[in-house]
C-alpha cells in the first residue's frame, strides 16, 4: 500500500513503553482513554495516539495537584497571632513577644 508510513504499535509494546501490563492499556482502550483499532484478538494503536494519551494524563494530574493545593489564607477568626517585637529592657536587647487580634 502506498502512502503507508505510519507504523502501529501492539498492546505489549505500549504497555512496556508505559511500565504497565497489558490488561491495564487494554483498560485504557476499552473506557476510551487510548484511542485504538481491533484486529483480531489484538489492538493496533498509532504512536500518536499514545502521546495524545500522555499530554492528556498530565494535563489532568497537573488539574489534580492545582486543586489540591491549600491556599494561603489569614488567620482564623478568634485565633490570636503572635509577632516578635524587640524590647530595649536597661540598655540590652531582648525580643518579646506582642499579641494583636
Amino acid at each position: 500500500m502506498e502512502g503507508f508510513s505510519e507504523t502501529f504499535l501492539s498492546t505489549k509494546d505500549v504497555a512496556r513503553y508505559l511500565k504497565k501490563s497489558v490488561a491495564t492499556v487494554q483498560s485504557y482502550i476499552r473506557t476510551d482513554l487510548l484511542k485504538a483499532v481491533r484486529v483480531g484478538r489484538d489492538y493496533l494503536i498509532k504512536p500518536s495516539d499514545v502521546e495524545k494519551f500522555l499530554e492528556a494524563a498530565y494535563a489532568a494530574d497537573s488539574a489534580l495537584r492545582m486543586r489540591r493545593r491549600k491556599p494561603k489564607s489569614a488567620p482564623r477568626a478568634g485565633v490570636e497571632a503572635v509577632m516578635p517585637t524587640i524590647v530595649m529592657q536597661s540598655n540590652q536587647d531582648a525580643i518579646g513577644f506582642h499579641r494583636y487580634f
